[in-house]
């Protein structure tokens, strides 16, 4: 319900929520990762979409997505309980917090990788219009966690048809404007 009430008023306010998948509740942990990532998306047993195709109940991370966007989406369960304005929702699914600080994610760039190609499919078929955007990334390290999870599509068959799983790219930089347009000239060049 705390969740319902902010985006409500927010979007009641005119705001547009670039929305954070965050998060494993703890039954549903598996080390540094999530339980079931690595199963199919789809009841199917396939990674692939189709219209109407029902969400694989053992990939948790899946269900949390596929249910969340088809919440907060435009014209979804919340706009019709709220009576939001026609086309308020959330478009923009941002996939986990600077994947690339182990404060945030243990997971490393193979998890973070299906992870982000768990959301990205499973986002556009709760939502075709949503964009994805890959974790916003911190660089604390020289370890270009982008370019490790970039390396993992280049051998994923369905990455070109998937746009790699992401839309929109973010970079956080806090307290140095140099770093901010050193970080997205670096992003830029990695991509």
């Amino acid at each position: 319900s705390d969740y319902d009430r902010q985006v409500r008023y927010d979007l009641a306010h005119g705001l547009q929520i670039n929305a954070i998948l965050l998060g494993v509740p703890d039954f549903y942990g598996d080390g540094d990762s999530i339980q079931g990532l690595n199963e199919p998306i789809f009841f199917d047993g396939t990674d692939d979409p189709a219209l109407g195709k029902a969400i694989n109940p053992a990939n948790p991370w899946a269900r949390f997505v596929y249910e969340t966007v088809n919440r907060y989406k435009p014209g979804g369960e919340l706009a019709t309980l709220a009576d939001l304005p026609p086309g308020a929702g959330i478009r923009v699914w941002e996939v986990w917090n600077e994947p690339d600080l182990d404060d945030f994610w243990r997971g490393g760039p193979r998890d973070y990788a299906r992870l982000l190609k768990v959301a990205y499919i499973t986002v556009k078929q709760a939502d075709p219009q949503a964009q994805v955007m890959f974790g916003g990334l911190l660089y604390p390290t020289q370890r270009n966690f982008m370019a490790s999870v970039l390396n993992l599509f280049a051998n994923d068959p369905q990455a070109d048809d998937f746009n790699w799983y992401f839309d929109i790219a973010a970079v956080h930089s806090y307290a140095d404007p140099w770093r901010s347009g050193w970080l997205v000239l670096y992003v830029r060049q990695t991509m």
